[in-house]
């Protein structure tokens, strides 16, 4: 068997490791909390959800926001701790929080085999179809990727709202129910019932919205702490109304995930003599835990 040369060696190593793409959460330490409580939250990269590899660099924060009740508080103070991008902050008042991260675009180039890896794993059948029509399935692929991160957190006791209940009347929902109020991602998932409340058993639906409407045909997967890189519990499209349905199986610290990719409409110049992007795509996750089932 002849062995390759050891740099041919490392530069294969190097492309395999750029297809297996690095996910992104935020993550609280905890998912319920007395009021008046200081939390900590950290923004977490990594392949194998939740421990990060590497910290995010500050100046990509694009906005980190608080939404209660439909009002913003912004965090400006955040730092590197370890491979973490953490921050702490105090909750004051009782209710549902849902904690958002989107991070500014970055622009990424990579040769054609690892891009077209890449779409079949994202089951991007649309741009590997269209760089086919195209003729680009041998050239590099060229985009911008933003991610958008978000969890919950339940300060105080749980009330039992019409709002924490999915047959409740929408515009009755919106109001007592912070989980279902966007915060402006670009890609977002939306928890159609109180995340702080899911069980073990209970089947739950989640909607994703991309440029706040409704994404038919993305892929949502689901997975929890413990599982190795890139492993799902399931994976689900969405309906003509963005939505997919999951059951989870096991208590612990959970998440969903999605991506969108689509081709720009005018090609854009990231900075200085970089080539320019043809693509851009949007990465979207949220967090939460999940406890055991209860009495029936």
């Amino acid at each position: 068997m002849r062995l390759l040369n050891p740099i041919l060696y490392l530069l294969a190593v190097l492309c395999a490791t750029t297809v297996s793409a690095h996910d992104t959460w935020l993550v609280a330490e905890t998912s319920m909390v007395k009021t008046g409580s200081t939390v900590k939250l950290a923004v977490v990269t990594a392949e194998q959800f939740p421990v990060s590899e590497n910290a995010t660099d500050p100046v990509r924060v694009a906005d980190w926001s608080v939404w209660r009740s439909g009002q913003k508080a912004t965090i400006n103070k955040f730092q590197i701790e370890g491979k973490e991008l953490s921050a702490s902050h105090t909750f004051a008042e009782p209710g549902l929080y849902v904690i958002g991260v989107s991070l500014k675009p970055k622009f990424i180039e990579m040769e054609a085999d690892p891009f077209e890896d890449y779409l079949r794993d994202e089951t991007a059948e649309a741009a590997i179809k269209l760089r086919q029509e195209r003729g680009q399935s041998s050239l590099p692929g060229r985009e911008m990727y933003t991610k958008c991160v978000k969890t919950f957190l339940r300060v105080g006791r749980p009330n039992e709202e019409m709002g924490d209940k999915e047959d409740a009347p929408t515009e009755r929902r919106r109001k007592m129910a912070p989980y279902l109020i966007p915060v402006g991602h670009r890609l977002e998932i939306i928890p159609m019932s109180d995340p702080t409340a899911w069980r073990v058993g209970t089947e739950v639906s989640v909607r994703v919205l991309l440029d706040e409407q409704p994404a038919n045909g993305l892929r949502v997967s689901s997975g929890r702490e413990g599982l190795p890189p890139h492993t799902y519990t399931d994976s689900m499209t969405t309906d003509d109304n963005g939505l997919a349905r999951f059951t989870f199986k096991k208590p612990g610290l959970w998440f969903f995930r999605t991506h969108s990719i689509r081709p720009l409409v005018s090609a854009r110049e990231p900075s200085g003599d970089s080539p320019k992007a043809e693509w851009e795509s949007f990465w979207a996750s949220i967090t939460f835990r999940v406890m055991p089932a209860g009495p029936k």
